[in-house]
């Protein structure tokens, strides 16, 4: 469990305090240093999270993931979250509502939102698209390059090139 060897006194001269010190005996037992109680489990969650989105990102359907998570006691991250909502390619439905689940548990950053309107763009649905990228604007999540041509990508798509660039204008 990270700890030090078995409790045992030890002692040492210290100079400064004029004599010999107790560091560790049997009612003053130590962790190593830099060991935190919770941090294996922190890291633990962190790599069953990494594992996670590659299981998602080899193919394993989201929802086998999910469920395994729940099990587990994991939290969902945003990066897994992400991962799914790419898994989902044109249905835009599902990817909403993953989405909306996230909202429940943290806040969505740009990849989110990103992956989100690209999933829009491959079902071609330009008014979903522009509204996730004014959602954005409105909760204050940064947009980038690919905010951008994605949205503008769906109203192309969508032929409705007059909002196309409009949104190409005013970026």
């Amino acid at each position: 469990f990270g700890l030090t060897d078995p409790p045992e006194v030890v002692t040492s001269n210290c100079p400064k305090k004029g004599g010999s010190v107790l560091k560790r005996g049997v009612h003053n037992y130590q962790p190593r240093a830099g060991f935190h109680p919770y941090r294996r489990k922190v890291n633990q969650y962190e790599n069953d999270q990494k594992k996670a989105v590659k299981d998602i990102q080899n193919g394993i359907p989201y929802r086998a993931v999910f469920q395994k998570l729940e099990k587990a006691s994991i939290p969902k991250n945003n990066h897994i979250y992400s991962s799914a909502i790419k898994q989902m390619g044109g249905n835009y439905k599902e990817a909403l509502r993953l989405l909306n689940q996230i909202k429940h548990h943290s806040i969505p950053n740009t990849y989110t939102y990103n992956t989100t309107i690209s999933a829009c763009e491959k079902a071609k649905n330009c008014d979903k698209a522009i509204e996730l990228l004014q959602e954005m604007k409105h909760h204050g999540i940064p947009t980038d390059t690919i905010t951008y041509n994605a949205t503008i990508s769906a109203c192309e798509k969508a032929r409705n090139c007059d909002k196309a660039i409009e949104i190409g204008r005013a970026h």
